[in-house]
C-alpha cells in the first residue's frame, strides 16, 4: 500500500528531505496495513515490502491515519502529540518524512473512519 500511494514525485520529495543512508520503517494498522521500509542510499530513495533488520526511524499509525498525513489533513506533530502516530528512534527523521509527504501533492483515496 505504501508502495502505491509514494508515486515518483513523493519519492524524489522524500529523498530531498532525507540525509544520505538512512531509513524509515512505516507500520500501518489496520485493513490494508503491512510493513514497508523507505531506504534512502546513492541518491536514490527506495520502497520495500517489510521493516528491515535494523532502521534508524519507525513510524507506526492506522491506514486511515497515514493516507491523512499524506492528504496533508494530519499534521505530523499533532497526530504525534495526540497518540495517532508513535515515533521510535529518530524523531528528525520522522519530521522530513512528514515536510515531503506535506510539501508534495498525492492523490491519495480515502477511507472510511471505522478502518481506523
Amino acid at each position: 500500500m505504501v508502495d502505491s500511494w509514494l508515486g515518483p514525485d513523493l519519492l524524489a520529495a522524500v529523498g530531498r528531505s532525507l540525509p544520505e543512508d538512512v531509513s524509515i520503517a512505516v507500520r500501518l494498522r489496520g485493513p490494508g496495513g503491512g510493513e514497508w521500509t523507505l531506504r534512502r542510499e546513492d541518491a536514490h530513495t527506495r520502497v520495500t515490502d517489510g521493516s528491515e533488520p535494523t532502521v534508524d526511524c519507525i513510524l507506526e499509525c492506522s491506514v486511515a491515519d497515514f493516507g491523512s498525513l499524506i492528504r496533508g489533513e494530519l499534521d505530523g506533530r499533532q497526530g504525534f502529540f495526540d497518540g495517532r502516530l508513535r515515533i521510535r528512534g529518530d524523531v528528525g527523521l520522522a519530521l522530513g518524512l512528514e515536510r515531503a509527504l506535506r510539501t508534495t501533492p498525492v492523490p491519495v483515496p480515502r477511507r472510511s473512519t471505522n478502518e481506523r
